[in-house]
């Protein structure tokens, strides 16, 4: 349907989702939003809108926080230019050793939660580091005490631990540093999938998406903090170990295969239509319990499991669903390798 704007005698395309099949410099109305929405050649965004989600926070620089090696925890902290892929060694960061760890960021602090110096740990104990001094600290503590958990997080406001071993959520809010624990919104597992009891999904602009195994996932509604389940065919990972890939740009990946390592493809979930629409294939083959990071137009995996926690590490384009190996200077160092550690990221 057409409309006329104004006194002009402009008429502009309406709908209540992003047209299929687009071309660049294509615009049209988002009935539902509110919006008026141009496709660039890549991807929809707002126009004129300076919140737009992609250009909101331009991230320039990720971070790999702790993991672990054959039972040893690492408080060890890297940093990647995400313009020169230079990933440079911090040292020793946390103030506890951690591994099985999720995560989440504000503007200027990268949360570790689950770090109290054992393998694998389940505890209420977190720590954070701030993202431009590169110095740790304590953080407020956890509700209930975890074990593998995933953190869901609208972008640099607030996060919802999950899983782990308790079915309420921990949730923090990013601002204050408040830590509270609420029963409702996402229902996640108490004893995970058999694979310690853990979760993995990845986050969007208004929603999370969850997964402990292939039959289990959970949609988190972040302006609400409520849930929902969505079909097990569309659910994003296969188990607990194959980690998700956060983006801007309507999507997200979770592994396909696999469990700690064996992984090979990515399942790409549509977030206008919580559904897998394709597999795309991993950059690193045979790997699972990665450290993902989150990006503008890429990402990087900073340390996976390949039947040895290591350093290998990638850098994944959003846009063609593709990328490839790091080689020297562009993965970890400091620790000998180092799987299920938690990832964060700065910008301006």
């Amino acid at each position: 349907m057409a409309t006329k704007i104004g006194g002009s005698g402009v008429h502009l395309h309406q709908a209540s989702s992003d047209p299929g099949s687009p071309v660049a410099g294509q615009v049209y109305w988002n009935t539902s939003s509110g919006e008026m929405r141009l496709y660039d050649g890549t991807r929809w965004g707002v126009v004129n809108r300076d919140t737009d989600f992609l250009l909101r926070h331009v991230i320039t620089t990720g971070f790999v926080a702790g993991g672990y090696q054959s039972s040893s925890p690492w408080t060890n902290v890297n940093e990647m230019s995400h313009a020169t892929d230079i990933c440079i060694d911090r040292g020793n960061v946390l103030t506890q050793a951690g591994s099985y760890l999720s995560g989440a960021c504000s503007l200027t602090q990268g949360y570790v939660f689950g770090a109290d110096g054992t393998w694998p740990g389940t505890t209420t104990t977190n720590c954070k580091y701030n993202l431009w001094t590169i110095t740790g600290s304590a953080a407020t503590a956890s509700r209930h005490a975890r074990n593998d958990s995933w953190t869901f997080h609208k972008e640099h406001q607030m996060a919802w631990i999950w899983a782990g071993g308790n079915a309420n959520n921990d949730v923090l809010n990013l601002s204050n540093d408040t830590m509270y624990t609420t029963d409702q919104g996402v229902n996640g597992p108490t004893s995970g999938d058999s694979m310690q009891a853990g979760a993995a999904g990845h986050s969007g602009e208004n929603h999370g998406y969850g997964w402990w195994d292939t039959s289990n996932g959970t949609k988190i509604t972040f302006s609400t903090g409520t849930n929902a389940t969505y079909a097990s065919t569309n659910a994003g990972g296969p188990n607990s170990q194959q980690k998700g890939v956060s983006s801007k740009h309507d999507k997200g990946y979770g592994g396909n295969e696999g469990s700690y390592s064996g992984g090979y493809n990515f399942r790409r979930m549509d977030y206008n239509t919580d559904t897998v629409t394709a597999t795309v294939t991993k950059p690193l083959a045979n790997t699972g319990e990665e450290n993902f990071d989150m990006g503008q137009d890429w990402q990087y995996a900073l340390g996976t499991y390949d039947g040895a926690q290591n350093n290998r590490g990638h850098k994944f384009f959003y846009s063609t669903d593709s990328g490839y190996e790091l080689g020297a200077g562009s993965i970890r160092t400091g620790v000998p390798g180092g799987s299920s550690g938690t990832c964060h990221w700065r910008g301006s």
